[in-house]
């Protein structure tokens, strides 16, 4: 069973202050584009997010009472903590809720917002405010729980690789190289307890479906192993060829395939909403929703094709994973 879940919320907390990508207009677009969403108001207190997070970090954006720029690019507004205490909420009820598949439609995004907000001594934030993917996942994975985080998202989850560099919670990137927050690189496999946990897969630009579905037949390949519990995806739609954020060219097919292999493994699969600035958001939500489905894909777009050298990305997929197999 696959469940969409948002709060019409969104569309009124975190208004931007001026012109900016990360707006409500973003959730607008996709509830728009689909039927049946749970609309919700379930909230959790901010302080929660120091499971991941720390209480320095947290103590401060309780302290800010006005309209302001935590950093270049990345504002904050008196609604801001209200936004990410229902984000929170949600991530609650999707554990509480065990479906075969849910998709948390949720603002603002949260990957790049690691323990002390800016992560790995990028400058700003990124549009993000507390990390929704790795809070989930946190509480999943003190459950006892084996949970694999895949980032699709045009961009690097500097924070969320952060939190978890340390740990044996797999954490998989698919990425843009050299695009902010210009993290992310092979060789950044994880220390200690969380060595061999940390895979990043930086794309060429002009990359296209071609790439992600090789890439994906071979870490599904490699996942099947493993015995998970959970996949969470960081789920950005600024890779798509439409979105002026990336160089990325997915359509519509990538997306299908990417929700495809995750309703082949049969593990249950938490996606949450990251980046995507584009208008048809909502025609690639509905296309991650006819794999998950069983339908067909209803596009006629033409695939793209390839543009990284994915014979060398395999063989870095087996390097990271043979170390923890």
């Amino acid at each position: 069973m696959v469940e969409i879940i948002s709060s019409n919320k969104f569309l009124v907390y975190h208004k931007n202050l001026e012109p900016h990508p990360e707006n409500p207009e973003r959730i607008e677009i996709l509830l728009s584009s689909v039927d049946n969403v749970q609309l919700l108001e379930k909230y959790e207190p901010i302080d929660s997010a120091k499971i991941v997070h720390s209480d320095k970090y947290i103590e401060r954006l309780k302290t800010i009472c006005d309209n302001i720029y935590l950093d270049s690019d990345t504002y904050f507004t008196t609604t801001t903590i209200l936004a990410c205490e229902l984000c929170l909420g949600l991530m609650e009820h999707a554990i509480e809720n065990n479906q075969d598949h849910q998709f948390l439609l949720v603002r603002p995004p949260g990957h790049h917002a690691g323990i002390n907000g800016k992560a790995l001594n990028v400058k700003s934030q990124g549009f993000c405010i507390i990390n929704n993917v790795a809070y989930l996942a946190k509480r999943l994975y003190d459950e006892g729980l084996n949970v694999c985080i895949i980032d699709i998202d045009a961009h690097h989850g500097n924070g969320t690789q952060e939190i978890f560099y340390d740990k044996d919670l797999l954490y998989i990137s698919l990425h843009q190289r050299d695009l902010y927050p210009r993290t992310g690189f092979e060789n950044e496999i994880g220390v200690r307890k969380g060595l061999g946990y940390n895979l990043n897969i930086p794309l060429e630009a002009y990359s296209g479906d071609g790439d992600l579905e090789q890439i994906l037949d071979k870490l599904f390949d490699r996942l099947k192993d493993l015995a998970l519990d959970y996949i969470i995806v960081s789920l950005g739609f600024d890779g798509y060829k439409g979105d002026e954020l990336s160089l990325l060219q997915y359509t519509d097919h990538g997306f299908y395939y990417l929700y495809k292999k995750i309703k082949d493994i049969d593990v249950p699969s938490i996606s949450v909403l990251e980046g995507g600035y584009n208008d048809d958001m909502g025609r690639l939500l509905r296309a991650c929703l006819d794999a998950l489905e069983d339908r067909e894909p209803s596009v006629t777009i033409e695939k793209t094709g390839s543009k990284s050298d994915i014979e060398k990305i395999k063989k870095h997929i087996d390097s990271v994973l043979n170390i923890i197999k």
